[in-house]
């Protein structure tokens, strides 16, 4: 494994740390003070951002230099949360079909837009040089 995919894993590791504190609020928080619609679309908001602005922080400590870099450590981002939740719904016994519907924009669910802030993410950072 090339020295940039390791510390982008080392990076996804601490995204997903913060993903669970991030569900965490949103389950004790943000659902009893402003239910479930909102609660959701602020926990993805929330989420995004949290990914953008970790990307903001690690690029120059993975060493982001091209797009193509950017691309693939946003690529393997993408992919490992995908098989990540994947993996734990089928532990936890979820069904495809309710695997699949965190895919759909319901009732406040802005999952698939903090898909598209992962893969986009080390981009955002490159351009920005944050």
């Amino acid at each position: 494994m090339s020295e940039l995919a390791t510390l982008a894993l080392a990076v996804w590791a601490g995204i997903l740390v913060l993903a669970f504190a991030n569900g965490a609020l949103r389950e004790a928080l943000l659902l009893p003070l402003l239910g479930k619609r909102m609660a959701f679309a602020a926990s993805g908001i929330l989420l995004a951002a949290i990914v953008i602005w970790v990307a903001c922080l690690a690029a120059s400590w993975m060493g982001l230099r091209t797009g193509a870099q950017a691309a693939a450590v946003g690529a393997g981002w993408l992919l490992m949360t995908i098989a990540f939740e994947c993996g734990l719904g089928l532990v936890q016994g979820k069904a495809w079909s309710e695997l699949r519907a965190a895919y759909r924009f319901r009732d406040g669910n802005l999952w698939p837009l903090v898909l598209l802030a992962t893969a986009c993410a080390p981009a955002v950072a490159l351009v920005l040089r944050c």
